[in-house]
């Protein structure tokens, strides 16, 4: 029987390291799976929110770009719908990108850009080099600490589906094929 793959909840919850053949998941590890994946890198170290007013960006238009309601073909009950879809699609969108944000990296907003760009041989440049080699050096690490966890649990998985308990150890070998 298959189980049920398109599950709406899935349960996770801290295991400790003798159950999961070493690797320990810890109620920090689900709460950050959970919600923020790359939590452990201290995103807020190399990130920023931004909204369209924060980046001095112009607000996006709940109103289409065009007006066909005087073409003859608007009069069609499919044209009609076809347009009140694009206008709900467009108010849906204007709100997105109005109340949304963009999470940039820091040390690379428009202004710094345009800073580095004044002075390409500046210390805000070799600022923001250093910056971005140190989220890249906390990637890695990351990543070989999260591979290590997945391979230790992968060949666990494997002991596990491999492994065949006899409860009652027969006295010879032919007895066990009766």
């Amino acid at each position: 029987r298959i189980g049920d793959f398109s599950m709406t909840k899935r349960y996770l919850f801290p295991v400790e390291a003798a159950q999961l053949g070493g690797v320990q998941v810890t109620a920090a590890d689900v709460q950050s799976f959970a919600s923020t994946p790359l939590a452990p890198l201290g995103l807020t170290n190399y990130v920023v929110s931004q909204s369209r007013a924060d980046q001095a960006l112009a607000r996006v238009s709940e109103q289409l770009p065009f007006d066909v309601t005087k073409h003859s073909s608007y009069r069609s009950h499919v044209a009609f719908l076809m347009i009140e879809r694009l206008k709900e699609d467009m108010r849906v969108y204007a709100d997105q990108q109005n109340n949304g944000a963009n999470w940039k990296l820091i040390g690379l907003l428009d202004r710094d850009i345009q800073s580095y760009m004044q002075d390409p041989q500046g210390a805000n440049l070799c600022r923001c080099v250093e910056h971005v080699q140190r989220l890249l050096q906390t990637l890695l690490q990351l990543r070989t600490t999260d591979m290590h966890s997945m391979l230790t649990a992968l060949n666990y998985g494997l002991v596990l589906a491999n492994h065949i308990a006899f409860e009652d150890k027969p006295a010879h070998d032919w007895e066990m094929c009766t």
